[in-house]
């Protein structure tokens, strides 16, 4: 069986099934990263079209035009961009993040654009209980990467103010 599914991965036994999973993940690793390199030049450019969905031919990606959900889903690769970032100044888990704020640094004609993104998101203990803390983290973005600038913290939020963030 074992064989089975390494042969359906197109090793073909010509490989050690370890130097087989290394050079798939190497694939799949490659994949997410141009893809994700993809949907930022879109966003930091303004195209009208983003990619939707990975198809099971290698190489090819469909695309659709963009709709209402286009900000949802920039929105979206922008969180998943930043989540370690996030992770480390929530310190613990957390949920309802959203993205705040977007500035862009520089010259809307400059190649190397820059941004500080605001995102806030709330951080809990146990199954998503008390104490709430409400976080917001700026993070400045560049071609080289992105990096926590301020980390805000307002620890234990009421529950009217942990309804209203989350809504």
């Amino acid at each position: 069986m074992g064989n089975t599914i390494f042969n359906n991965l197109r090793c073909y036994g010509t490989l050690e099934q370890s130097n087989c999973i290394r050079q798939i993940e190497m694939k799949m690793d490659l994949k997410i990263i141009s893809r994700t390199l993809l949907i930022l030049t879109l966003f930091a450019y303004g195209q009208a079209v983003i990619p939707v969905q990975a198809v099971a031919s290698e190489y090819r990606t469909e695309t659709a035009v963009v709709s209402k959900n286009h900000e949802e889903l920039l929105e979206k690769a922008l969180l998943n961009r930043y989540y370690p970032l996030l992770k480390e100044a929530a310190k613990k888990q957390f949920f309802c993040t959203k993205i705040l704020s977007i500035k862009r640094l520089d010259a809307e004609d400059d190649n190397t654009p820059r941004f500080d993104v605001t995102v806030q998101f709330v951080t809990f203990e146990g199954p998503h209980n008390p104490p709430y803390d409400l976080v917001k983290v700026t993070i400045r973005d560049t071609l080289y990467g992105a990096r926590a600038i301020h980390v805000e913290r307002k620890p234990n939020i009421r529950q009217e103010e942990f309804k209203q963030v989350c809504e």
